[in-house]
């Protein structure tokens, strides 16, 4: 259990074939590293991990006490080796790299303009932005349903080759622009 951490700088954790659970976020000047190997899990605090620079995230699962997840950084590159339950997020990221293994369902709010730089999910997955553009720059690999939603005044851009979607594609937005 990690109870409290200050540094000035960049901070990384990691954990061994255990959980690494973070009692509050962690005071971070910069980027945030967590790292679990195996079957370790990241269980975060309630009020989700909040830090001003990149975040890195690299578990078995992503919990917290309601799988309603609060994630904000400036960018996040997060990988999920055992996502087979459903999930929600809160986020404020400017760009995201994504990869859950699993095919639990997967749904994204994020507060600001989002560039999904890559996204790798299972089941179903929906990735939302309020009154900003929603930028995809590859195409997601996404096993189940996919919904590309901007509130408000936002646009979906997807990139010039455009995407392909095994399953049911929704896209809600303002405009779609490539």
């Amino acid at each position: 259990n990690l109870t409290s951490a200050t540094t000035g700088g960049d901070a990384s954790f990691t954990a061994t074939n255990a959980d690494l659970t973070l009692a509050s976020s962690p005071a971070v000047s910069g980027n945030l590293s967590l790292i679990t190997t195996g079957t370790g899990n990241l269980i975060i605090p309630l009020a989700g991990i909040s830090t001003p620079g990149a975040l890195s995230i690299n578990a078995n699962d992503l919990l917290d006490t309601d799988r309603d997840i609060n994630l904000t950084a400036t960018n996040a590159t997060i990988s999920l080796r055992s996502a087979a339950s459903s999930r929600s997020w809160t986020t404020s990221f400017n760009d995201l790299v994504l990869s859950l293994t699993g095919t639990g369902d997967f749904a994204l709010t994020d507060s600001n303009a989002l560039t999904l730089n890559s996204a790798i999910n299972g089941g179903n997955a929906s990735f939302t932005t309020t009154n900003a553009d929603l930028t995809l720059s590859s195409d997601p690999a996404v096993a189940g349903n996919l919904s590309l939603i901007t509130t408000g005044t936002g646009n979906v851009i997807i990139p010039v080759a455009g995407i392909s979607q095994p399953s049911g594609l929704t896209i809600t937005a303002n405009d779609i622009l490539d």
